[in-house]
């Protein structure tokens, strides 16, 4: 795609190779599908292994595992921002005592929340209404779960110092196993009889490993970290200032994802729930595609600084470019094929009352997608609280409206609210890149490119809601001819120079190799 511009001290210029922004989102995208391929492999054989009531203790540790992040106070996103910084600066000498300072304060974190933990474990055994016969087990996997909690923090701290150097290539060459390892671990401990308890402790153990391994590459990366093991009181608050306001979006956010779920219990059925649930977290996991991207842009962004104007808008518009390019036919392939997407996958009788749901969030995901882009700069850029204030005005408007629309609509009002709100937040959020940073809030500055864009936009929504009156196989016609004219569309007025050459460097080999097996 493009080459993100990096500056190489002196000190450390072997430890950061030039990266391309395409390399380093498949790298992330393949950090995240690989381990959820196994995932959905293994989870039959952990289900059957465990039961139902083990499994049920098993999805609450992997749910804390999963919101450890939390417990950091952003301290991980402060140090990849600042880290960039300081290696784009030739700041090298000041690198110890902030990385050090930061994964001291990781620790500390992670041992109060692991007290807490460990101090409300028995109420939490309690309010879960665990059966009888596992409360001892429970605890015990729970007290070892906290213990674990300091040891997570500390390898997120040290990935995070990967990240700030942009060496996705380790990150993710450690990420893999050991997301997959949350799965593996269960499944293959299992045939030889282990309870909870020794499960957690393998995955423990495991983190440990993580943590070992972690700290050997950073060490390789920025050597500078082996000859000043020094803890800095100064470099204290700049972290914490800037962690509180990450902290402020991360817990918001997930309130904002998972209102709707209570809000259709509450007013319709925890059946409807369920209708509801299947489509959300099968859409959803479009969003590995910028988020992977934004975990790429986001040091790049650190590194070059507000100064850079000319390349941060540059690398802005490609982001969101390409996010438009990759995202629209996948899109329109669900609307389109909604009910026999659920129809497939869980029945007739689910597709009724899920398809129109799926359709409506597939929109709402497809928009929000793009806010993704907005929200790693300007979190980059040294502005985090512009997008943890959004977020916290979206929530009490959001309520009310999602509340209103479940109690008239039900599951089909809830995906409406909740795909109307993404899509608001998208425009909010490139509406405050553009007012503080000047980015152009299309993909595009050009005339002709933002109404090609404009034009692709309108006829892919249209398209989808003509397609939908068709037939199953003028649905499939039509979508191929509205594929193909996008394609055409996209080649022609989206793309530029280097656009196309990156493609054609991936086509034209395929395509010499398919003439010389069709020539054998």
């Amino acid at each position: 795609m493009m080459d993100v511009l990096h500056k190489s001290s002196n000190n450390e210029g072997g430890s950061r190779p030039k990266g391309r922004l395409a390399v380093n989102t498949a790298l992330n995208l393949l950090g995240q599908l690989l381990p959820l391929i196994t995932g959905i492999v293994a989870m039959p054989f952990i289900v059957r292994g465990l039961g139902q009531e083990r499994f049920g203790v098993l999805g609450i540790v992997w749910v804390v595992f999963g919101y450890f992040a939390l417990f950091d106070l952003g301290l991980g996103r402060a140090t990849t921002k600042f880290l960039a910084e300081y290696l784009a600066e030739e700041r090298v000498s000041e690198i110890p005592r902030f990385v050090w300072s930061s994964l001291a304060l990781q620790v500390v974190f992670g041992i109060a929340a692991a007290a807490v933990l460990v101090a409300v474990t028995p109420t939490l055994v309690r309010l879960l209404r665990v059966p009888t016969s596992l409360v001892e087990e429970t605890k015990v996997t729970l007290w070892i779960l906290g213990a674990a909690l300091p040891v997570v923090l500390v390898a997120n701290g040290l990935r995070a110092v990967l990240e700030g150097c942009q060496r996705f290539d380790l990150t993710n060459i450690l990420k893999i196993p050991g997301n997959a390892l949350v799965f593996v671990i269960p499944a293959m401990a299992l045939p030889f009889g282990l309870k909870l308890p020794a499960v957690v402790l393998l995955l423990l153990i495991s983190r440990l490993g993580l943590v070992l391994a972690h700290l050997i590459l950073c060490l390789k990366v920025l050597p500078t970290l082996r000859h000043g093991f020094v803890l800095e009181s100064r470099s204290v608050i700049p972290l914490l200032t800037y962690g509180g306001w990450v902290t402020v979006a991360s817990v918001v956010n997930p309130v904002l994802i998972y209102l709707d779920r209570f809000l259709i219990a509450y007013f319709l059925s925890v059946s409807m729930v369920g209708y509801y649930t299947a489509p959300f977290e099968s859409v959803t996991r479009l969003w590995i595609i910028p988020a992977s991207l934004a975990t790429t842009i986001f040091p790049a962004c650190s590194t070059l600084g507000v100064s850079q104007k000319d390349q941060l808008g540059y690398l802005y518009s490609r982001s969101m470019k390409y996010l438009f390019v990759i995202l629209a036919p996948i899109t329109l392939l669900i609307v389109v094929f909604a009910r026999e997407i659920i129809t497939f996958w869980l029945g007739a009788g689910f597709a009724v009352k899920s398809s129109a749901v799926l359709q409506i969030l597939a929109l709402g995901v497809f928009f929000n997608s793009f806010a993704h882009i907005p929200y790693s700069f300007l979190q980059a850029l040294g502005r985090p609280d512009a997008p943890a204030k959004l977020l916290l005005a979206e929530l009490p408007i959001y309520g009310f409206s999602a509340w209103l629309l479940i109690y008239r609509f039900g599951i089909v009002g809830a995906a409406s609210a909740w795909s109307i709100r993404v899509a608001l937040e998208s425009l909010v959020l490139c509406f405050l890149a553009w007012k503080l940073f000047t980015f152009s809030p299309l993909f595009s500055a050009g005339g002709v490119r933002v109404s090609t864009g404009a034009l692709i936009g309108v006829s892919f929504v249209a398209g989808c809601t003509i397609l939908l009156f068709g037939s199953f196989w003028a649905q499939i016609g039509a979508a191929t001819v509205w594929i193909l004219c996008f394609a055409i569309a996209c080649w022609r007025f989206a793309f530029d120079d280097s656009d196309r050459a990156s493609v054609l460097s991936v086509v034209n080999p395929l395509l010499s190799l398919l003439r010389s097996r069709g020539a054998a």
